[in-house]
């Protein structure tokens, strides 16, 4: 086995190596090969992102359960005091009927 698809395999020895370093320097330059330090300090960073983004949507969701409750809460003391309104006028009209002597309606 002297050669390799016909060429021989001394000069496929011989440029493969710098084919090599020729493909090696190119990634390098377009900025597809990187040290691992520099990946490791872009993997931190976006974590960092991730985590700073799951903290904000966490505070949002309980800003949102608070707003909810207080809604809530809102609307269960707008209805009681609907119903005292409806207490103060049915009063109101009573002691109006007791005051003209019972001629007037209640509505």
């Amino acid at each position: 086995m002297t050669d390799l698809l016909g060429v021989p395999l001394e000069s496929v020895g011989l440029g493969f190596g710098w084919v090599l370093v020729a493909m090696f320097v190119t990634l390098v330059l377009r900025g597809d090969l990187v040290s691992r330090k520099t990946l490791e300090a872009q993997v931190a960073l976006l974590e960092n992102r991730i985590d700073e983004r799951d903290h904000e949507a966490n505070e949002w969701r309980t800003e949102g359960r608070i707003k909810d409750t207080q809604i809530a809460e809102k609307d269960t003391q707008l209805r009681h005091l609907a119903e005292v309104g409806k207490s103060v006028e049915s009063i109101m009209h009573a002691l109006q009927k007791a005051r003209s002597g019972g001629s007037e309606v209640a509505p």
